[in-house]
């Protein structure tokens, strides 16, 4: 089985993980302009572990139907594990592809 981490936009991740790392190495800052990357950098790092795979919310077709998306654009098959992560709070939502079907 796959797992699929269905992430907020790579504007929003970025920026999320550079405050992170201003905090981490403070007196350094990450503008706007990087913040496409470092999500880039995330999302290479976490899919670099077998069976994981990862989206990003503006690379969905279609929004209102996330499984529909991913498993037409992403190969989701069900009981594939999607882990949705949403940013303001860092909500986390788990659940099995075609559960809801």
């Amino acid at each position: 089985m796959a797992t699929f981490y269905l992430l907020p936009s790579r504007l929003a991740l970025g920026q999320r993980y550079g405050d992170f790392l201003s905090a981490v190495f403070p007196g350094l800052g990450w503008k706007r302009v990087a913040w496409s990357d470092l999500a880039e950098g995330l999302a290479t790092a976490a899919a670099g572990h077998p069976g994981v795979y990862v989206v990003f919310r503006e690379d969905l077709a279609d929004e209102h139907d996330p499984e529909e998306s991913l498993a037409r654009d992403f190969g989701a098959e069900p009981g594939d594990d999607i882990i949705e992560v949403h940013i303001a709070n860092l909500a986390v939502q788990r659940r099995k592809m075609g559960a809801l079907a």
